[in-house]
């Protein structure tokens, strides 16, 4: 997605003495400016704005439901994961699919904090890449070995492990996963 920033309109390169261009200098309205500062605001104003994930996105608004349902799942609580995963059905099948959309469906109809772990695995599986793609910011991802030799992983806020496969029994379990570049 292209950043947009708007506001800018009084930034002539072509305006002045060519001597003032010359020497990395543009005009804003009646004051002359390093071409670096220009520069360096439009890249803050831009990473601030435009570039950046926001809650309006779909891929922060599918994180914002996953959050809340690995919380709950962390803090061994099911009762809001099905109306979390109910809402989060659909923006995960527009991130990842049917089979994301699929699973957050099948986590929306767990009964027991096992099953819903269970369906948080694939859930998981589809949409953390995804979050992590993002870059969305403070999200870490994290991954946990089960018994069954599988390895699992997560997403979440905090860079505070917070297990949500096993609860408060197992609540710091988990390693962070390597940043991608």
């Amino acid at each position: 997605m292209p950043c947009v920033v708007e506001g800018l309109a009084g930034i002539r390169a072509n305006s002045g003495p060519p001597a003032l261009l010359e020497k990395g200098v543009v005009m804003l309205g009646r004051y002359a400016v390093p071409v670096f500062f220009v520069v360096m605001a439009v890249c803050a104003l831009c990473a601030a704005s435009a570039c950046a994930p926001t809650s309006g996105t779909p891929v922060m608004q599918a994180f914002d439901r996953y959050e809340a349902i690995r919380v709950a799942l962390s803090d061994d609580k099911i009762d809001l994961v099905s109306q979390e995963a109910t809402a989060l059905a659909p923006l995960a099948g527009q991130l990842a699919g049917e089979e994301a959309q699929a699973a957050a469906s099948r986590l929306a109809s767990a009964t027991t904090l096992n099953r819903a772990r269970l369906e948080f695995i694939s859930v998981s599986s589809e949409l953390v890449p995804k979050f992590l793609d993002a870059k969305l910011p403070a999200v870490h991802g994290f991954m946990c070995p089960l018994q069954d030799g599988r390895t699992v992983t997560w997403a979440q806020r905090s860079a505070t492990i917070q297990n949500p496969y096993f609860g408060k029994a197992m609540l710091d379990c988990g390693t962070e996963l390597p940043a991608s570049e």
